[in-house]
């Protein structure tokens, strides 16, 4: 059994000289983890839909602010450039777009499947988000929103929130359909 003063040299150095690189501590933080943040904007978020407190504002107020995150997020230049790499064998995956906007926005969808104003403002959220970049984060939100759409157009119990639904899917995804073709327009 090693005690902790007969630790191989590779470790000595290892945590003398790269510790600057880590923070460690016994809760996660935002800043080592901007998943992190999402999570607990969208459990605020979920909790307000329980039905003990059946807030919908607070859950539309917090879609907005995971919409302005994310949008800053999406505005940012996520590559390094090549000085900017000090430790060339620490590799970190990137965070991945769809993973943002799961943890942003899958439990609100769950929560607030059957609820009209909230299958709103995340379509309007998704839309907004997928407006502004035609990259993954564009074919990310425009699948999660296919999928708060299928989801809600199945629970809602009122045939018109269906329909209102429906209208406001198509009109923030499929553009074309609703602008005239000018062959078609006289």
């Amino acid at each position: 059994m090693r005690s902790g003063h007969d630790r191989p040299e590779s470790a000595v150095i290892f945590t003398g000289i790269r510790k600057e690189a880590y923070t460690v501590g016994n809760e996660r933080s935002f800043d080592q983890d901007p998943r992190f943040g999402l999570s607990v904007l969208t459990e605020i978020g979920s909790r307000a839909l329980s039905p003990a407190l059946n807030d919908s504002g607070t859950a539309i107020d917090i879609i907005g602010g995971l919409t302005r995150v994310l949008m800053a997020w999406a505005g940012q230049d996520h590559g390094m450039a090549a000085e900017q790499i000090l430790y060339e064998r620490v590799y970190v995956p990137p965070l991945r777009d769809e993973d943002l906007l799961d943890d942003a926005f899958r439990p609100l969808i769950r929560d607030g499947v059957a609820l009209l104003e909230i299958q709103l403002r995340l379509q309007k959220a998704l839309a907004a988000l997928a407006s502004i970049t035609n990259g993954d984060l564009r074919a990310a939100a425009s699948r999660l929103a296919l999928t708060a759409h299928e989801a809600a157009s199945s629970a809602m119990v009122l045939p018109e929130d269906s329909e209102r639904l429906r209208v406001e899917y198509r009109a923030a995804w499929q553009p074309a359909e609703r602008m005239p073709n000018k062959s078609n327009a006289a």
